[in-house]
């Protein structure tokens, strides 16, 4: 569905916003089972999954970002993504731009 509607018009906010949660969610997913494994090597790269995932997303939210200025979603999503990724310095970055 999401794809669809971003296949239509790559340039709309929303279809990249929802393509980027999207993706982002597919990671979040794989994190959360990540965490029920007892198995500490499947544990790590199930993380390392989710991690590629997350870095995935990351375009079609900075796209959405870019033609909607200001979307607490996205950068709310952006800089929780780069906290997960350990980059510290550009999560503050896009913490700071929330609205509150």
């Amino acid at each position: 569905m999401y794809k669809s509607a971003y296949d239509k018009n790559s340039e709309d906010a929303g279809a990249n916003e929802a393509m980027g949660l999207n993706v982002f969610n597919q990671g979040a997913n794989t994190y959360n089972e990540s965490l029920k494994q007892k198995d500490y090597k499947k544990a790590e790269a199930m993380e390392n999954q989710a991690k590629e995932t997350w870095k995935k997303s990351i375009p079609f939210l900075e796209k959405a970002l870019s033609l909607k200025p200001g979307n607490n979603t996205v950068l709310d999503t952006l800089a929780q993504i780069y906290a997960q990724l350990g980059d510290l310095e550009k999560s503050k970055f896009y913490r700071d731009q929330i609205k509150k």
